[in-house]
Order: C-alpha cells, then sequence, then structure tokens
C-alpha cells in the first residue's frame, strides 16, 4: 500500500471508529458511499479495496477538503488525553500525564513564542572544520567533567559502571552486521543515532560518534537521560523530559570553552540547540497556537481561524491548510511528535535560566546535580519556581549561555 494511501486509511478508519461520522450530513453521497464500501471491505479484509485508482482519489480528497477540521481536532483531543494522563488513541501503552502544562499553556506558550523571536536571527555556519577527538581525550574530558560537577564521584562511579556493563553502544565502532542487528533489536530508523532507550532491566544509551568534540555535549545530553532514569526509574514528564539533558549538555559546553578550540567551533555548539528550536519553533508553532484555543475554547471549525488568526487567515488560508494537513500526517505516524518538541523547547528554557541562577549562587548546581539522582520525581511548578520564572510575569527573559 502507497505511503499516502496508508495515511489516507489510517485516518479514515480513526474518524470512523472516533468519530461515527458525526458530520456525515455534509459529505457528498458519493464520497460517503465510497467511505461505507471501503470500510466494509476492510472489516471483511482487514485492507482498502484500492482496485479503483478513483477511490484512492475520493479517500485523499475527503481528507484534505472536507474533514480537515474534524481530524485535526482528534489530534487536539487526544494530545490533551495523553497530558491529562487518560487513554488516548494509539498511546494506550504510555501512563503520562502533565497536569502543569494543561493548567500554565496560555503563559508557556508565550514564552515558546518568545523564545522563537529570540532565536530570530541564528543562523548556521556550514563551513566548520570541528577538532578530532580520539577515544581516550573523549573517555579524559568526561571523567573530568563528571568529577567537576560532582565532587561525590557518584556520576563518575555510574559512568564507570555503565562503560564496564556495555550500557553504552557506538555503532560506528561496529561493523555493518552488528549495526544491523542493533537497528533490528531496538527499531532505530538508521545508524545515524544518538538516544537514551528505557529498558526493563535499566537504561542504555546508543552512540553514533563523529570523532570530533561534538561528541561530547551530545554524550552528557544522553547521560542526562541516563541518570534520571536510572536513579528515578520512569519518565519526567513532557515538562521536564528534556531539562536535565540539556542542563548536562549545557555543563558540557561550558567545560569546552575552556579548551582551546576554536572561537567558531565553540559559537556554533553554543548555538546548535537554539538553533534546532527555532526549526521546531517554526514548524510546530501553529499547532501549539491551535492546542491553545481548543483548551480555552472547544473544536476548532474553519470559520474559528479567523478568530484565531485574525483577517490574515484570508491571506494565509492555503499555507495553513498545507500545515494543518502536515499536522495530521505527524500525528498518526508519531502520536508523541509534537510533545517532543514541547519537551526540547522549555528543556531548553529552563536550562538556560537554570545556568543564570548558577551564576549568582553556586551552591544551585549542587542542587540540581542532586536532584537528577534523587529517586523522587520532580514538581515542574518548583522548578520553574527554582529558576526564577513566574508564568504570571508577561514576559520571560532568557540569558545566553557564556
Amino acid at each position: 500500500m502507497k505511503k499516502d494511501v496508508k495515511y489516507a486509511f489510517n485516518i479514515f478508519k480513526i474518524y470512523y471508529l472516533i468519530n461515527k461520522l458525526e458530520d456525515k450530513e455534509n459529505i457528498p453521497l458519493k464520497i460517503l458511499e465510497e467511505l461505507n464500501k471501503n470500510y466494509a471491505f476492510f472489516e471483511k479484509n482487514s485492507e482498502l479495496d484500492l482496485a479503483n485508482p478513483e477511490s484512492e482519489k475520493i479517500l485523499i480528497n475527503w481528507m484534505n477538503n472536507i474533514c480537515r477540521y474534524s481530524f485535526l481536532n482528534i489530534l487536539l483531543e487526544n494530545t490533551i488525553k495523553y497530558l491529562k494522563g487518560k487513554k488516548s488513541l494509539n498511546l494506550k501503552h504510555i501512563k503520562l500525564k502533565d497536569n502543569f502544562l494543561i493548567k500554565n499553556f496560555k503563559p508557556i506558550l508565550k514564552m515558546m513564542l518568545n523564545e522563537l523571536k529570540l532565536n530570530g536571527s541564528l543562523d548556521y555556519n556550514e563551513n566548520i572544520n570541528f577538532s578530532p577527538l580520539s577515544n581516550e581525550l573523549y573517555n579524559e574530558y568526561i571523567v573530568n567533567l563528571l568529577k567537576r560537577i560532582d565532587p561525590s564521584l557518584k556520576l563518575f562511579n555510574l559512568y564507570e559502571w555503565a562503560k564496564n556493563n556495555n550500557k553504552f553502544i557506538s555503532l560506528n565502532e561496529m561493523s555493518e552486521e552488528s549495526q544491523k542487528e542493533i537497528i533490528k533489536k531496538y527499531n532505530l530508523s538508521d545508524t545515524k543515532y544518538n538516544r537514551c532507550i528505557y529498558l526493563q532491566d535499566g537504561p542504555i544509551i546508543i552512540l553514533s560518534k563523529t570523532n570530533t568534540i561534538k561528541d561530547i555535549p551530545v554524550f552528557m545530553h544522553e547521560f542526562g537521560h541516563f541518570i534520571t532514569f536510572y536513579f528515578k526509574k520512569k519518565s519526567l514528564g513532557p515538562t521536564l523530559n528534556e531539562f536535565y539533558s540539556i542542563f548536562y549538555e549545557n555543563l558540557a559546553l561550558a567545560y569546552l570553552t575552556n579548551k582551546s578550540y576554536s572561537h567558531e567551533e565553540i559559537e556554533y555548539l553554543l548555538n546548535e540547540r537554539l538553533l534546532q528550536n527555532k526549526y521546531l519553533l517554526n514548524i510546530y508553532t501553529d499547532f501549539f497556537i491551535y492546542l491553545n484555543y481548543y483548551l480555552d475554547k472547544g473544536k476548532i471549525r474553519e470559520e474559528d481561524e479567523v478568530l484565531i488568526r485574525g483577517e490574515n487567515f484570508k491571506l494565509l488560508k492555503e499555507k495553513l491548510f498545507r500545515k494543518c494537513d502536515f499536522y495530521i500526517s505527524k500525528f498518526f505516524n508519531n502520536p508523541l511528535e509534537f510533545i517532543r518538541v514541547y519537551s526540547y523547547i522549555i528543556g531548553t528554557i529552563l536550562s538556560y535560566k537554570a545556568f543564570e541562577m548558577i551564576a549568582t549562587d553556586e551552591s544551585l548546581l549542587k542542587l540540581f546535580i542532586s536532584d537528577s539522582m534523587s529517586s523522587e520525581i520532580i514538581n515542574p511548578e518548583d522548578i520553574f519556581n527554582l529558576v526564577g520564572i513566574n508564568l504570571n510575569k508577561r514576559k520571560i527573559k532568557r540569558t545566553r549561555l557564556k
């Protein structure tokens, strides 16, 4: 089955089952007949009847032009269900919730939009040759950094234990055959991968090294995830899921700034996370605006776009429709995509604010490190208060990493 047809079929099936075609009176008889015929065929054969090419055309036309906002509302409804800890479409195995985000979404949205504004002028310098890093120097940097930020050596001992127990998997140090086995075992998309995976017997880190100084902040980011899952035994929830990982990543960046690397290299590394966030926000800001409206007003109709966008909707209509279709497609391919984007953005803001606070009170570094190794699950509100963010303020200033 072609990818776009499979996508159309998934939406058709879910819409039919969840919404029971509530707005079927608005669907032309020809399309309704096609939907009913295909659904009856699906129930009998577990696949769509696409022997007639016209069937595909009718379904995709229905999806994009007639039921766009019905699908968008399904997306928003199930995202909110997930955040409230209820059973959500395609997410029945996940038991996480984030009432903090639901409660404070409006001021958090303002923070994210401000983040996009702050990073608007940033751009990549593609012509940088990063300094090579041997395995020996790589290990030396990480060991020295861990000992510096945690004199108790708890982090260093965890690192040594994990390394000696094969908890760190470097794909580029494996044969092609071994790489394929790892990709299959952990359901990875390819070998260009860096991630911490949570398993029943504890976390592991999978790395695709560049053998340059870029590997240090990448490893520390994943090690931040490793630390929190190792000690807390569960995810921190959307608001804090990327906070400690980006915090440890930034500790690595601060460490590298004291080494004799070029200004261009360090500048690139300092800006890389902000540039990634800029890219994500450019794509997903409209989704968060939709989510904010849904939380406030309920289901969205096409005519509500004027209330959301003002008179600009007429000028932006086609662009917004394309984005809307993109969000729907993304949701059915990966329901957690929007939550992941939110986690990166808010994790960056919190980490930067934490570093701003540490600059005035160094004892806070020990507190953040200790919290990451605590078995207790941290309340997002406590972290916001600790880094000095008052969500009732109109603007949240962010200090750039030095």
